[in-house]
């Protein structure tokens, strides 16, 4: 019985100390590891608030290619709309073929992309929220209605083509609100800058003094 309980109490005795052992090493990687993560973060603090070796772009070539980016934003913004209603159209013309098909759905399909089309907003209606509103609700549900003429036709045995049209539309929606994104990014900025600048551009050229604010969309 006494071997026994000195056996035990050596177990005992052998078990404290492995756990004594292993919390000290936690403790000490814990605190190497959160000394390595702080050393990091200092660094990376640093590394942001170090002066920039490249001298600062000139005001007027900043300026200059904030206006190009704007403009080419919104010629890639209304690339993107026209190529969705090009497929669209495409999809009216194919379906127009098929037979049987639902009539309404694609009559409505069809109602739905000349209005979006006519009621595209343009520079100078752009900050009317009536507009922006009216063009994304006919967009929201002409998009609803081509999801419905995919899903419910069976246009793979006649129309295989179609498949890559819809996947083709989809994406051309999606990257309009990306662009718009870009477009409203960029005109932003020129904007702010026109008007804090706004002294220091009067003494610049006459083709930099040109530049105007960029219209914004309504919020």
């Amino acid at each position: 019985m006494k071997k026994y309980f000195l056996l035990f109490s050596i177990s005992i005795s052998l078990f404290l100390f492995a756990t004594t052992c292993n919390k000290t090493k936690n403790s000490k990687d814990i605190s190497i590891t959160s000394a390595a993560q702080d050393s990091a973060a200092l660094a990376e603090a640093e590394w942001k608030n170090a002066p920039s070796l490249d001298p600062p772009q000139p005001l007027n070539e900043k300026l200059a290619a904030l206006a190009d980016s704007v403009k080419v934003s919104w010629k890639t913004l209304n690339e993107v709309d026209n190529k969705k209603f090009e497929h669209i159209a495409l999809i009216i013309k194919e379906f127009n073929k098929i037979k049987p098909i639902n009539q309404s759905l694609l009559d409505s399909v069809r109602m739905l992309h000349t209005k979006a089309v006519q009621v595209h907003y343009n520079e100078q209606n752009l900050q009317d929220s009536k507009v922006v509103d009216e063009y994304d609700a006919t967009i929201e549900l002409l998009m609803e209605k081509i999801d419905r003429l995919e899903t419910t036709s069976k246009y793979l045995d006649k129309c295989r083509a179609c498949m890559e049209t819809f996947e083709a539309i989809r994406q051309a929606d999606s990257k309009d609100l990306i662009q718009r994104i870009r477009y409203t990014s960029f005109a932003q900025e020129l904007n702010v800058l026109l008007e804090t600048e706004k002294a220091a551009i009067e003494k610049l050229d006459e083709k930099y003094r040109q530049i105007k604010p960029a219209t914004l969309f309504a919020k």
